[in-house]
């Protein structure tokens, strides 16, 4: 089967162009802009009479090609577009036989030149553009043609041709002889990729899902699209929560398959045999392949025909299938006999030539429970703590079951509790711990189930009674000062969220200074301390604790712990947002999100999301933080993270948190009663997190003088447990809602503890608000634009335009007042109450404009003074008075004075309420 021009759009051709295929071009055209201004200016160029578009199968050069020949279309030209197919080469002209219909019984030799003619004659004295998919499959006599239309400068050609398809000499030879510009077209990168699957699917794509897509198709167009089409047809892809999602194995569809098998191209069984080795245990290292049994000749057949790549790394020769896909299938194909003998070869000969080594074991375990053969239950253990350190519970939890069904002992049970909880089978996991507590243990041993005992009943069954118990009857049994130090950390990790960190701080000190201390527990500690410093406002401390603690871990393992990693890394970023250093904390947070992304850790990609959408946050970036804040929230409904409870408490409320700040009450109100409704008890710091999303919400609603009692009450517990940072923040918090003379005594006080140019820049705002100091908020506008947060600066230039407004500055207050709208710009969509003063009516004072906001938004006298808990006779007289200010007579005259800068706020009283976790609206401690 062969495909031309159809008939009725060669005859509509001469109006309005080729358009036949227009159902391919569903999914848009994307990373592609430099190609397409390569070839505007080779069609500009009347030297360039062609361009040659080549690339592997799939990587998008026809549905190039055609984008090309619709700008050109679009510019006025006439475009023709044929496809080339093996069956149509067989035909003389037989990929353009739908472009003759009137052309029988024409003499051969003067064919091309009545064909040239009739397309020139159809193209009605416009520029010719034709379009040629697969050249290399043309006929000799097409080939002729073509060659003719550029010779003669009838027509600008635009050909596509596979690169390692054999080409016809003549169409080589219109790029050397520079008639033609020849383009390699390389596959989409993975910013690209994730840019087509949103553009494609029509909403944000979940990031483990678009790396993965991106991991098994290398950017290669055609099997994305497949790929895709498979997903949505079994439901394996769908949307949860907003967000784009691929949810179990990802493997490839009957339709891909045929299409990868088609690329790989028929094998012998010399040649299968080798590449399926590969498929089953890739990256391998060559000497493994060559004790299989397999020459090293063979390789490098294989890997000229790109079948297969090899990677010298170190003094080993890594080799791996030339793409993620061919393994795909030919691991589908493999019959099942043949994969168990597969697995046990490539067991065998590794085991001969890396021995268990560290890191290897897992794979080598792997290996023998696919091959079905009897495997070492010490082996089966090591590749088990393998694999939790590697942050894979779940491949960690098949081991521990395969060690105890082969004779392990008790090592083997723990393992298996530990990956239970890891994996968020928490109840499971505490039975497990239960049976093996009278076990006799090492102080090792016994340190260790202590420790992930009480991890999973503090935060993965909310028992904290019960943890501090598991701990303190361990530390009774324990007498090696080492493993006392472990039990120790673990408690003092507890106390941070509970809010007594000058406790975890006593804790950690007693772990730091013995010599005896082993390097993960010191570094455990350390993280531990560097949270502690950072929520008490010693955060230049923290940074610098933090940052030894990290070179000291990269020296002392480098990758060998990634969890430790995470908790020193998390404390860092979470340092430099707290201070001000914001980029420094977008880029760390990101970094690590990357890591998970590619490990394909939801714990990982969990932890540093919540810190990549905060760093965006508070750098104005409102948008981005919102889409990663809710593929966040989504990982963190995962059974991976369950165990990790803080997570979601602390998600939620930055999703609330994000909303409110964009003015979308619903989804806010929304995200924080979820927050406030997780079962558990919320940790002291989980309280913070909600308290401040609460404040915010409730601002998003125009309840202000409420947000203000809330903050208040944030501040007052923060201070409780001397928290100084949330401290901080919950009062500044306040200056930004329009109240500063109440706090500013207050405000220097405190933030002259906290550490870092972001407090600095607090007080001088909180300072010059609370005076009417214009010339202060514009320095306090410097301030945080170095710091790079956006928002604050708009806010404190919107405050610096009412004072200069107020003190009858006028020039000063538009100069203001531009800046303001200039940075506001930068915040994506930004709705705040200093800004949205910025755009309403001047003159009123802030009780008026809140009043006044809650009528426009259609609440009646009486809602608006439940909610501001006064009289409905003093919203009724504010409202009097608002109306003589702005010279108008009834509250419909309000609705495009205010309406216009709140949105989703809803009317009357029927919005959902989330309880207050730990304080009542008025911000008392329950």
């Amino acid at each position: 089967m062969w495909v031309g021009v159809c008939l009725p759009c060669w005859r509509a051709w001469g109006g309005r162009g080729m358009r036949c295929g227009e159902s391919d071009l569903g999914w848009p055209l994307v990373g592609r802009a430099e190609e397409l201004a390569f070839v505007d200016r080779a069609m500009a160029d009347g030297r360039v009479r062609g361009v040659v578009l080549a690339g592997a199968a799939g990587v998008g050069k026809t549905r190039l090609a055609r984008e090309v020949l619709r700008s050109a279309a679009g510019r006025g030209a006439a475009t023709c577009w044929v496809a080339a197919t093996d069956a149509a080469a067989t035909l003389p002209l037989g990929a353009f036989a739908p472009l003759l219909p009137t052309l029988g019984g024409i003499d051969r030799v003067d064919l091309l030149g009545r064909v040239s003619e009739q397309l020139v004659t159809r193209a009605g004295g416009r520029r010719l553009v034709l379009g040629v998919d697969d050249a290399h499959l043309l006929d000799q006599t097409s080939t002729a043609l073509v060659c003719q239309l550029v010779m003669t400068e009838s027509a600008f050609v635009v050909l596509t041709v596979c690169r390692r398809a054999r080409v016809a000499e003549s169409i080589t030879m219109l790029w050397k002889d520079e008639l033609a510009e020849r383009l390699e077209l390389a596959a989409l990168s993975r910013p690209d990729t994730r840019e087509l699957l949103s553009a494609a699917l029509g909403g944000q794509v979940d990031g483990a899902t678009w790396h993965q897509l991106f991991d098994l198709t290398l950017g290669n167009a055609l099997f994305l699209r497949e790929l895709v089409r498979g997903g949505l047809a079994t439901g394996a892809l769908r949307a949860i929560g907003g967000v784009w999602r691929w949810d179990g194995p990802m493997g490839a569809p009957p339709r891909l398959i045929e299409l990868v098998t088609a690329r790989i191209g028929h094998l012998t069984a010399r040649q299968r045999a080798p590449l399926e080795l590969v498929a089953f245990g890739e990256p391998l290292p060559a000497g493994v392949l060559q004790r299989a049994g397999v020459p090293g000749g063979e390789l490098e057949e294989l890997e000229r025909a790109g079948l297969l790549t090899s990677e010298t790394i170190g003094h080993r020769v890594q080799v791996r299938l030339a793409h993620p896909l061919f393994g795909e299938v030919l691991r589908s194909a493999a019959p099942a006999l043949w994969a168990r003998t597969a697995n046990r070869e490539l067991a065998e000969a590794f085991e001969f030539v890396e021995g268990r080594r560290a890191g290897g074991c897992a794979r080598l375990a792997a290996w023998r429970l696919a091959a079905g053969v009897r495997c070492d239950p010490a082996l089966l253990v090591e590749a088990g703590h393998e694999a939790v350190a590697r942050l894979d519970p779940t491949f960690a939890l098949h081991l521990a079951r395969a060690a105890i069904e082969a004779g392990a002992g008790h090592e083997a049970h723990y393992l298996l509790a530990t990956s239970l909880a890891r994996c968020g089978h928490c109840r499971e996991a505490e039975a497990a711990f239960s049976e093996g507590e009278n076990s006799a243990l090492s102080d090792a041993e016994r340190a260790s189930v202590a420790t992930e005992r009480a991890h999973n009943l503090r935060w993965g069954l909310d028992r904290p009674g019960e943890a501090e118990a598991v701990l303190c009857q361990a530390e009774r049994v324990v007498a090696e000062p080492a493993w006392r130090a472990e039990l120790a950390t673990a408690r003092a990790g507890f106390r941070v969220y509970d809010g007594h960190c000058a406790e975890a701080l006593r804790l950690t000190s007693t772990v730091l200074q013995p010599v005896t201390t082993r390097t993960t527990t010191r570094l455990r500690a350390v993280s531990i301390a560097g949270q502690a410093l950072g929520l008490t406002g010693r955060l230049d401390q923290a940074i610098a604790a933090t940052r030894r603690g990290l070179e000291d871990q990269h020296r002392a393992d480098g990758e060998a712990d990634p969890l430790l990693r995470l908790q020193l890394e998390m404390g860092l970023v979470a340092a430099y947002v707290w201070s001000g250093r914001l980029l420094e904390a977008q880029r760390l947070a990101q970094d690590g999100y990357d890591r998970g992304l590619a490990r394909r850790s939801s714990l990982e990609t969990v932890a540093f999301g919540g810190w990549l959408a905060a760093a965006a946050r508070a750098r104005g970036q409102l948008h981005a933080a919102s889409q990663v804040i809710r593929e966040a929230v989504e990982r963190g409904r995962s059974s991976e993270v369950s165990s990790h409870r803080q997570f979601l408490h602390r998600l939620l409320a930055d999703m609330a948190l994000c909303a409110a700040l964009t003015g979308e009450v619903g989804v806010a109100e929304t995200a924080l009663a979820q927050a406030t409704s997780l079962p558990g008890s919320p940790s002291c710091v989980s309280r913070m997190w909600c308290g401040l999303a609460q404040l915010w919400v409730t601002a998003a609603r125009g309840e202000r003088s409420t947000a203000v009692q809330l903050a208040l009450g944030v501040a007052d517990e923060a201070a409780r447990h001397d928290l100084a940072t949330f401290e901080l923040i919950a009062l500044h918090d306040i200056v930004r809602l329009g109240e500063p003379a109440d706090v500013v005594a207050r405000l220097r006080r405190v933030g002259s503890g906290v550490e870092g140019p972001l407090a600095r820049a607090f007080t001088a705002h909180a300072t010059a608000a609370a005076a009417g100091d214009g010339a202060g908020l514009s320095r306090a506008v410097d301030q945080f634009s170095a710091l790079g947060a956006q928002l604050l600066a708009a806010e404190a230039a919107a405050r610096a335009a009412a004072a200069f407004r107020a003190a009858g500055s006028c020039a000063q207050a538009l100069a203001e007042a531009a800046r303001a709208r200039t940075l506001a710009g930068s915040c994506e969509g930004a709705r705040t109450p200093a800004l949205n003063e910025l755009e309403g009516p001047p003159g009123l004072t802030r009780r008026e404009r809140e009043i006044a906001e809650l009528a426009a938004c259609g609440l009646s006298s009486k809602n608006i003074a439940q909610r501001l808990v006064v009289s409905v006779r003093t919203v009724d007289n504010t409202l009097h008075e608002v109306y003589g200010k702005l010279g108008i007579n009834r509250r419909a005259e309000l609705v495009p004075l205010f309406g216009a800068h709140r949105s989703g706020a809803p009317s009357g009283d029927d919005r959902p309420r989330g309880r207050v976790i730990g304080m009542s609206r008025a911000g008392e401690s329950k």
